[in-house]
């Protein structure tokens, strides 16, 4: 990434970026760990897991012509049934067709909500002083990968099962420094209380799990340990950017388990 820095800022380069970013970073989180199996059989790239949770077992790319979208999507559906797993779908920019939302609706997919993608030129990042006594470290070991994903889940209210799988899968993570992916944990007097990931793929710096304990949201001002997770993370990058980028790009989450057997939308952080 550090070798080829996004420099065009137009609409539909930033938000082709920001989908590759977030494929591959949802690629190196499902692909790392042995408990799941990834399947890249273009145009389609999906993962299964045996923990029976949507957060693990995930189609993460699509690109179907409309002529065979719903014999595809029966398939996916049939697989992940037979084996009583349930299914995130992920839709996003250039998935196909475009009406993908309502072949996957009509198959009895439930809608799991929103997330948007927003860019900008690292270099206008605001350098607001962040919370007292809050220092912001990688998790560079496997104590501190631990440290990282235990605090994810707490943040996040991850129900109790699956709280062990999130810290075996994190462990699993590359530790090297050097990306492209870097967990990094925020400490406040000693004590972890906020996290967020660096992701860099396609020529940006993608940011992910940025989370804070409820606690430590209520000594702050709202966002405040959340504003500074981020800017920590993105401004050693800032002096490698030279053009203003702003956009942003919309990726849709639906989930189901079968045919006739439509599950509650799956949890989308």
């Amino acid at each position: 990434m550090q070798d080829k820095i996004l420099q065009d800022g137009t609409e539909a380069v930033i938000v082709a970026a920001v989908e590759a970013n977030f494929i591959a970073y949802g690629t190196t989180q499902l692909a790392r760990w042995s408990r799941i199996e990834g399947q890249d059989d273009p145009p389609l790239l999906w993962f299964e897991c045996d923990i029976p949770s949507p957060m693990f077992n995930v189609v993460l790319r699509a690109r179907l012509s409309p002529d065979t979208v719903d014999q595809v999507i029966v398939r996916l559906q049939s697989h992940y049934a037979e084996r009583n797993l349930p299914i995130t779908w992920w839709i996003t920019p250039s998935s196909t067709p475009f009406d993908l939302s309502h072949h996957l609706t009509s198959a009895g997919f439930i809608p799991a909500g929103e997330l948007t993608g927003m860019a900008i030129d690292l270099q206008k990042l605001p350098l607001t002083p962040h919370p007292e006594n809050l220092m912001i470290e990688p998790a560079g070991d496997t104590s501190s990968l631990a440290t990282f994903a235990q605090t994810l889940c707490q943040a996040f209210q991850v129900p109790p099962a699956l709280v062990e799988p999130m810290i075996d899968q994190a462990m699993a993570m590359d530790l090297r420094m050097e990306g492209p992916l870097i967990n990094y944990v925020g400490y406040l007097n000693n004590q972890p209380v906020a996290t967020a990931s660096l992701y860099l793929e396609s020529g940006v710096a993608g940011i992910y799990n940025v989370s804070t304990l409820p606690a430590a949201r209520r000594l702050s001002a709202p966002m405040a340990f959340a504003t500074s997770m981020v800017v920590a993370v993105a401004i050693p990058l800032a002096s490698a950017t030279r053009t203003s980028v702003t956009g942003k790009t919309t990726v849709r989450a639906a989930s189901g388990n079968g045919p006739s057997c439509p599950t509650k939308a799956a949890s989308t952080t």
